[in-house]
């Protein structure tokens, strides 16, 4: 059901506003079940399930679940139930402390939502994250513990492959995901400061995604951050993951 939004009082005089329901993610929840995961995730807006319930190792165009430590994703997780306020999941694959995304796409509302997280177990910790700016010029700030030290070329803008940026959007019904992981694509990201504890981000160092997109208020995203030294290009090794919307 739309929810009815009403103007300021410098507008009540004019009709109200119906505004678009839109999805989002409120929590993941990840449990270990025997050699795997279950996983729950809760929101509101995820609409009926695309598929027939439960749906064993099956592929869900409106759902993606990432295991970042290698940037697949999850070998054949199980869809148990899905509903428009939770989709639970089981036989999920996973290390322990490996970070994850997960991206709910409503077709019919043309809404996406991200979030991310972890599988229990020890890793760096992302605590908080702002954004100023928009377009090339969004910064971003990373508030966190573990993060380890600056890799080469910080501050500058250069390819660095222990910071992911995945911006995701509504395209034609489904999640369009478009990545700064630094050396997958055009992307590149202007990397100001790294400790352990903060890492800034201010702006684009070349186009955003292969057709030139920009981040935009609004989006869904999620940050990973690979701890440093000592990660290998394949990107295994502790790390930490942090979803939301772009205000």
């Amino acid at each position: 059901m739309k929810r009815s939004l009403f103007l300021s009082a410098m507008m009540l005089a004019s009709p109200a506003v119906f505004a678009k329901p839109f999805a989002q993610i409120t929590k993941v929840t990840v449990t270990k079940s025997g050699t795997s995961y279950d996983v729950t995730i809760a929101g509101r807006n995820f609409g009926s399930a695309p598929f027939a319930l439960p749906c064993r190792a099956c592929t869900a165009p409106e759902l993606k679940f990432l295991n970042n430590a290698n940037f697949r994703t999850s070998e054949a997780p199980d869809v148990l139930s899905w509903t428009d306020t939770a989709i639970k999941l089981s036989s999920v694959s996973g290390g322990a402390g490996d970070s994850i995304s997960v991206v709910v796409t409503n077709n019919r509302l043309d809404s996406v939502a991200a979030a991310g997280g972890n599988f229990p177990g020890t890793h760096p910790h992302i605590s908080r994250i702002t954004f100023s700016g928009s377009g090339a010029a969004l910064k971003i700030v990373v508030i966190g513990t573990g993060f380890g030290s600056a890799p080469e070329g910080v501050p500058g803008s250069v390819d660095i492959p222990y910071f992911q940026f995945l911006n995701w959007r509504p395209v034609n019904g489904y999640s369009a995901g478009y990545t700064g992981q630094g050396y997958t694509d055009t992307l590149t990201l202007n990397y100001k400061f790294w400790s352990d504890t903060q890492i800034v981000v201010d702006g684009f160092g070349a186009a955003y995604g292969e057709d030139g997109w920009t981040a935009k208020p609004g989006d869904p995203f999620v940050i990973t951050v690979f701890e440093t030294p000592g990660i290998t290009p394949g990107q295994t090794g502790p790390q930490t993951s942090k979803g939301g919307a772009l205000p």
